[in-house]
Order: C-alpha cells, then structure tokens, then sequence
C-alpha cells in the first residue's frame, strides 16, 4: 500500500511538473508574439513619423495635408494595436489629436478659398514639432535601455510624463 501511493504521488508530481512546463512554455510563447507584435507596430509608427518628418513642406499643399492624413491614418491604426498590447492609452489619442488638425486644415482650406491660413500654417509646424519631440520618447518608453530600434520592446511601461505633455499640447489646437 505504501509502495502504490508513493508511486500515485510520484504519477502526480510528474504531471504537475509537466502541466507547469507546457503552461509556462504557452505563456512564453504568448509573450513573445506579444513583443513581436509591439515591435512591428513600433517599428512601423517610428518610420510613418520620420516619413513625415523627411516630407515636411515650407509651402502647404491641400494634396499635401491629404498624404499626411493618409500616414497619420495608418499610424493611428498601428498605434491602437501598441497601446492595447501595452495596457496604456497613450499614442492613439496624440495621433487621433493630430488628424483631427489635420481635417481641421483641410475644412479651412475649402472655406478660406482653396488657400491656407497663417493659423493653418502654425498648426503645421506645431505638428511637425510634436512629431520631433514625440520619436525619442517613443524609444526611451517602449524600448529597453540600451536596445536600439528593433531590439527588445517593453511590454509594461512606466515612464509616459513626455507623452502626455505632448498629447495635453496637441488638443489646445484641435478645436482653433
């Protein structure tokens, strides 16, 4: 009798052991197509803003402000898919602020006569601004320190102070 139950117990700790491994192995495989995923997105938000950036105009165009409207409208998309995986609303309301003047400038285009005005022209430059301001802080809060674009992404951020400023600028000229 003892001999069976030492055997039944040996059964079971063996099982737990294996039962502990896969589920283990399923959360670590979990992990990583998470991480996967954040990196892509992060990835592909980083290089719409640096196309942005590399396109910046001094002279406003409607099919300009249109091609931004389209880049701002892919980043948003990615940028929902970060900020899910990530637990923390934080980039899809700055890009959703940035279509939102963007539309703005089209809307004073058409009624200002097929022509932009100086307030159009201060919102532009804000935005390209915030997009300068806003590429290092993406590095430094979902990147690991001492990783380099494409190296190891946070799954869990902490430090988003920057972000936030920049997404509190953004809304004063959403409605100007």
């Amino acid at each position: 009798m003892f001999k069976k139950n030492i055997v039944l117990l040996s059964i079971v700790i063996v099982l737990l052991l294996i039962s502990a491994s896969v589920i283990y192995e399923q959360q670590r495989d979990k992990n990583i197509k998470i991480e996967s995923l954040v990196g892509y997105s992060l990835t592909t938000i980083l290089n719409s803003y640096d196309k942005i950036l590399d396109s910046k105009t001094d002279n406003l165009s409607i099919e300009y402000i249109i091609d931004l409207n389209r880049k701002l409208a892919q980043i948003e998309a990615y940028s929902d898919i970060l900020d899910r995986a990530v637990g923390r609303s934080s980039i899809q309301p700055i890009v959703k602020s940035m279509l939102i003047i963007t539309e703005n400038m089209e809307n004073s285009y058409k009624k200002n006569k097929n022509s932009f005005t100086q307030s159009d022209n201060e919102k532009y430059l804000t935005l390209v601004k915030e997009i300068s301001n806003l590429i290092p802080l993406m590095y430094k809060t979902y990147y690991v320190p001492g990783s380099t674009e494409g190296g190891k992404v946070r799954l869990e951020v902490v430090e988003q102070q920057g972000i936030i400023e920049i997404r509190d600028r953004l809304n004063q000229y959403m409605t100007k």
